[in-house]
């Protein structure tokens, strides 16, 4: 009894801390790796408890497996690097050696394999304490370098904001509501019929008797969401964020700030606007801190998604849902659910009855995946492109064109919902920033090995305005969104704006602020 007790005793020794430091610095390593890309500090909370617990079963392990400290120590690490880290290791598998091998049954197996494995190991060698000074002294270093973009997260984002470029308008000056929607990844109406072979000629029909007026052949300016609205809200081209953007052209955050903190919003402001924004999940659109009326957006979760797509918390996911037939695969984060989308929707419909005058701002994670949308807006499990081969897959594309029907729905109803409220005086500005083209999860790639049709589809977007007077033709008149606001501010307040030359920019996932120019037909 008297060994039994002293074994027990043992067997629960406190664990070095090197495994719980490698299990948090997979998680602040994806952050120094994304510095730029909106993550707040709550996004990290899900992720790090996560991965402490992970890695306390892998210490629970070790105290069932073997009886000292150091070996202990050694299993914890063992069992909770794969698991934390399969997507990573299956990725590259998958890339360099077996790419027809299914994911989650390889990531699964190999996770197993690699624990067992390890366990056996260490069981069989002896431990030693040099060995386990060495790794907490390397995770402990590795955890720092990552501090300063932890830190990063944490000071105040509070942004010094431009001077306007307008100037003071009369007591007297028209100031219409303006409604902008930006729509995300909803191409036009030639590759809507070239490629998926739909004809949204009854939308633009049902815009047209609204008042809505089109461009000839409407084209994004760039490929990026980022960058596309960012230069249609700041009214120029985005030459000057390319000067700053770093040696590796990766550098988004002053691109993200000039986005967020952008002319239009401070010019009208300046005018007199009550401006409400009503944000994504898309983390760089998800809030913006000049909008005079916060609309409780949701804080967006696309961080702890990337995180747990990179665990092996992801396939085990994934299967059980193929198993229990669950509705939101990829639980317990999404990029964005339908009721997130529908949320969002109910609040644009509600700032109608909002004072004016009132600018109302929003951007719509519509049609881009992930697909949640049936034709009839029926809410769907949500899924991304399915397969290896994004171009040549015929369910995805059906998937998108449902939504796409969808959209349409939903746009209609909030222009009626505005013209019940506001008549024709409101200016409706609907505005894809890029076409979809067909990348696996929406991501271009460099612009050498995307396709011919992608990059016409990239660029070829939906584009309807809807205006007082003239307006809505001075509008149509351009082809590309880099001259929206200046025709607006030119027609409605005689602001010295003359319309930019059209210019076509591609950008690929890599490196987003390297851009080539393209020449479109």
């Amino acid at each position: 009894m008297a060994k039994r007790a002293r074994i027990g005793r043992r067997g629960l020794l406190v664990p070095h801390p090197y495994p719980f430091l490698a299990a948090v610095f997979t998680v602040t390593a994806l952050v120094g790796a994304n510095p730029d890309e909106g993550i707040r500090p709550e996004n990290l909370f899900a992720p790090v408890t996560l991965a402490l617990l992970i890695t306390l079963v892998g210490w629970a392990i070790g105290a069932l497996a073997v009886r000292d400290r150091e070996r202990q120590s050694a299993i914890a690490l063992l069992v909770s690097l794969p698991l934390l880290t399969s997507g990573y290791i299956v990725g590259w598998i998958r890339a360099n050696v077996v790419a027809g091998m299914t994911r989650d049954s390889m990531e699964l197996g190999l996770s197993f394999a690699l624990i067992v494995g390890g366990v056996w190991l260490v069981r069989r060698l002896p431990g030693s304490p040099t060995l386990s000074r060495f790794l907490n002294t390397l995770t402990a270093i590795l955890l720092v370098f990552t501090v300063p973009a932890v830190l990063q997260l944490l000071r105040s984002s509070e942004q010094e904001v431009s001077p306007p470029v307008v100037q003071q308008i009369g007591e007297s000056a028209t100031r219409p509501d303006i409604y902008l929607f930006v729509l995300d990844a909803y191409s036009g109406a030639e590759s809507l019929q070239e490629i998926y072979e739909f004809d949204n000629s009854p939308m633009l029909d049902s815009l047209r008797v609204r008042g809505f007026r089109f461009p000839n052949r409407p084209r994004a300016n760039y490929t990026k969401t980022f960058l596309s609205v960012g230069s249609m809200m700041n009214r120029r081209y985005a030459d000057d964020l390319i000067q700053v953007a770093g040696p590796d052209f990766s550098d988004r955050r002053p691109a993200h700030k000039a986005l967020e903190f952008n002319q239009t919003i401070i010019d009208l402001k300046y005018l007199g606007y009550n401006f409400v924004y009503v944000g994504s999940s898309y983390p760089p659109m998800a809030d913006n801190q000049l909008s005079n009326t916060r609309t409780g957006v949701d804080i967006s979760r696309e961080f702890e998604s990337v995180w747990v797509r990179m665990t092996i918390l992801d396939p085990i996911m994934r299967t059980i849902c193929g198993v229990s037939l669950c509705k939101q695969p990829g639980i317990p984060f999404a990029a964005e659910s339908a009721a997130r989308t529908e949320r969002q929707l109910g609040t644009l419909k509600s700032t109608v009855l909002r004072p004016g005058p009132k600018f109302v701002y929003a951007h719509l994670l519509l049609p881009h995946g992930p697909f949640r949308f049936g034709p009839l807006c029926e809410r769907r499990p949500s899924r991304w492109t399915t397969g290896s081969d994004a171009v040549a897959d015929t369910t995805a594309n059906r998937l998108y064109i449902d939504q796409v029907e969808c959209t349409n729905r939903k746009l209609l109803e909030l222009v009626d919902a505005i013209r019940v409220e506001s008549g024709d005086s409101a200016v409706i500005l609907l505005q894809a920033d890029h076409g979809y083209a067909r990348f696996a999860g929406g991501m271009p790639p460099e612009f050498e090995v995307a396709s011919a049709d992608q990059v016409a589809e990239r660029f070829d977007v939906f584009a309807a305005y809807a205006g007082p007077g003239s307006l809505a033709d001075s509008l149509a008149a351009y082809q590309t969104p880099v001259n929206l606001f200046r025709t607006v501010f030119r027609v409605l307040w005689d602001v010295d704006e003359p319309p930019l030359a059209d210019r076509h920019y591609w950008s690929g996932t890599r490196q987003p602020m390297l851009l080539t120019e393209v020449v479109l037909d």
